[in-house]
């Protein structure tokens, strides 16, 4: 599989005629389930944080059942792509068992390997992951991915297929680099979606200057008004907005910010449609093989 194929899904995309109410609710099913404590939720906004929080879900469900894996695999995934250092995967298996989504025990083979399993918390954090895109997805092809919404055995297909076509996604987003502004920031996705809800921008009468108090938006997604602020201005300097007064009273959102969203979540809604067809697809050949058997 190629980007080729993956670009060829972003241009149905873009050609959709009901492509700006998919995404708008993408944007709000996406903030209406989002919570802080939310494991999976929270690190999707980030891209390193985000493959391995897919690849978490992928190594703890198999066939529809909770299974273990440790953090080792894990730390060997991320050093194969060259996405994180050991420690800080480390880090992220801490909050994933200290917030409650994964519980650790100690391995009966190897003392020194903790096996990590997800909990119901955790299953449920990746069902309600699935709704922000299933949703827009539904509503351009004719609810075709009803069916993956209440399948338990798609959730580890899904992500697996996920992390595969994610990675040939990189060549359209290195196209326009300014999407890292917002999608290499912790809260950066959920913010730009912020901004996006708040100015009405796939609507027939979009805003162009609104009010968003960094205060609110550092409340809103668990991070410091500083941290906030300084996505503000990289977004400013990278010509994607202007703050007109301090503490977001005044943002003016420029034309540049309507495509640069457009095109990240178009990317993003093409990667998850393209999972679900081939997630469908394998369902479909085993049942078959199944019904062959019987």
């Amino acid at each position: 599989m190629s980007s080729n194929i993956l670009y060829d899904e972003v241009q149905v995309f873009r050609q959709h005629p009901h492509l700006n109410e998919a995404l708008t609710v993408h944007i709000d099913s996406y903030l209406n389930g989002f919570a802080r404590s939310e494991f999976i939720t929270k690190l999707a906004s980030e891209d390193i944080e985000y493959l391995l929080a897919l690849k978490t879900v992928a190594l703890g469900f198999d066939e529809g059942t909770v299974k273990s894996f440790t953090k080792a695999h894990l730390q060997s995934f991320a050093k194969t792509y060259a996405i994180a250092t050991p420690n800080r995967v480390s880090s992220l298996v801490d909050i994933a068992i200290h917030t409650g989504y994964l519980t650790g025990q100690r391995s009966q083979t190897d003392l020194r390997e903790n096996l990590l399993t997800p909990t119901l918390k955790f299953e449920k954090c990746a069902y309600s992951g699935l709704q922000p895109y299933l949703r827009p997805l539904n509503l351009l092809f004719e609810n075709a991915y009803g069916h993956l919404s209440s399948d338990r055995a798609a959730i580890a297909q899904i992500s697996a297929y996920a992390l595969h076509v994610y990675s040939l996604s990189f060549p359209i987003r290195q196209r326009s680099p300014c999407m890292v502004v917002f999608t290499r920031r912790d809260a950066g996705y959920e913010i730009l979606l912020k901004i996006l809800q708040a100015s009405n921008s796939y609507t027939d009468h979009p805003d162009v200057v609104i009010s968003l108090p960094f205060f609110r938006l550092s409340r809103a997604f668990g991070v410091s008004r500083g941290h906030v602020q300084k996505l503000f201005q990289a977004a400013e300097t990278a010509g994607l907005l202007r703050i007109h007064a301090k503490g977001g009273k005044e943002i003016e959102i420029l034309p540049s910010l309507q495509k640069i969203a457009r095109d990240t979540i178009v990317c993003s809604l093409a990667i998850a449609k393209m999972a679900f067809d081939l997630t469908s697809d394998q369902l479909f050949q085993s049942q078959r093989s199944g019904l062959e058997l019987v």
